[in-house]
C-alpha cells in the first residue's frame, strides 16, 4: 500500500476480532516500526508493553477501566476489551532530563518544570503514530 492510501485509509478501530491472532512476527514488525520515530536529541524515550495474552490483557482493563456501571454491552470499553493485542506506549521523562544533562546538549533546564514541551510525551506519541500506521499498513495484506 502506497504511504498516502495508508494514511487516507487510518482508522480508529474500536472493534476487533478476538478470534482472529496476530502473529508475533507482526507485532515485532510494528514494534520495529515505531522505534524509528523521530525523537528530541535521538533520546529515544520511549518503552512499548506489549499484551498479547488474555491474562495480562484481563489485568490491564481492570487496573484502567474506572466506569463502573456506565459500560453496558454495548460500549466503546466493552468492545475495546476484545482487542486480541495491546501494545501500551510509555514516556520516559527522566531519560530526556538526563540526556539534556549531557555535554553536548549545553545548557538546558534539569527540570521538567522549565522545559516548554513535554518531548518525551510527543516522542511517544510519535512511536504510536508509526505502531498505527504501520498496522494500517499490514491490514491490506492479511
Amino acid at each position: 500500500m502506497d504511504f498516502d492510501e495508508v494514511v487516507r485509509t487510518r482508522r480508529m478501530v474500536r472493534t476487533y476480532q478476538p478470534d482472529v491472532p496476530v502473529l508475533r512476527e507482526t507485532i515485532d514488525e510494528l514494534l520495529a516500526l515505531a522505534v524509528r520515530a523521530p525523537s528530541a536529541g535521538h533520546t529515544q524515550g520511549w518503552e512499548f508493553l506489549v499484551l498479547d495474552d488474555a491474562a495480562s490483557r484481563a489485568a490491564f482493563w481492570a487496573a484502567t477501566a474506572t466506569s463502573p456501571g456506565a459500560a453496558d454491552e454495548d460500549s466503546w470499553l466493552d468492545r475495546m476489551k476484545t482487542a486480541p493485542v495491546l501494545i501500551v506506549v510509555f514516556s520516559d521523562r527522566e531519560r530526556y532530563l538526563a540526556r539534556y544533562a549531557e555535554p553536548d546538549k549545553g545548557s538546558v533546564p534539569p527540570d521538567d518544570q522549565d522545559w516548554p514541551v513535554p518531548y518525551w510525551h510527543i516522542d511517544a506519541g510519535m512511536a504510536a503514530l508509526l505502531l498505527l500506521l504501520g498496522a494500517t499498513d499490514r491490514k491490506s495484506v492479511v
